[in-house]
């Protein structure tokens, strides 16, 4: 894969500029991104265990859950750690105005979606990481950007993408924590 973007560069193709993208580009970037991911949340794990260790912090109770890959938030809320948190109900119920606010895609003019389908949406999303911590109750969500960095801006677009791909998650997490505290 790697040989095919030397070659392409070699050729003169200034790709990602270039107007002319092949199939598989989406798939390198992709490739890339979730490697660099991991190895930045491996390291981020390993790091911060060795730096609370001489320090003897007690304190220190953030957990990354996806350290190796990601996963739907369906299928990491079916740990008990996530549902210590809140139920899957409680949840979904708490983030579901503001998930049903999401435009639906597919759907233009024709009959409604059914709510199912914005809970299925809901649990389907994949953040590149998720760090726990029982003690102060604080559920990181850890999603990175790819973005071009020549933007002045480029860290506050970013992070207002991010925020607003997980606002139903967050809005959710916040609501629940208000009432189970």
């Amino acid at each position: 894969m790697w040989k095919q973007l030397e070659r392409r560069a070699a050729e003169g193709d200034n790709w990602p500029h270039s107007k002319h993208r092949v199939p598989w580009t989406k798939e390198v970037v992709t490739a890339a991104h979730n490697a660099c991911i991991r190895e930045l949340l491996q390291e981020v794990h390993v790091h911060g265990k060795a730096m609370m260790m001489p320090f003897n912090c007690s304190d220190r109770h953030m957990r990354l859950l996806t350290i190796e890959t990601e996963s739907r938030l369906g299928t990491l809320w079916d740990q008990e750690e996530c549902n210590q948190f809140c139920s899957k109900g409680e949840l979904c119920e708490a983030g579901r105005d503001e998930e049903m606010k999401i435009p639906w895609q597919a759907a233009n003019e024709g009959p409604p979606v059914p709510e199912e389908h914005y809970q299925e949406r809901f649990w389907r999303r994949r953040p590149d990481g998720i760090g726990l911590d029982k003690a102060t109750k604080e559920f990181l969500a850890i999603e990175f950007k790819r973005t071009q960095d020549a933007i002045f801006n480029y860290v506050e677009r970013a992070t207002a993408i991010a925020q607003e791909q997980y606002k139903s998650l967050l809005t959710g997490l916040q609501a629940v924590g208000e009432v189970k505290g």
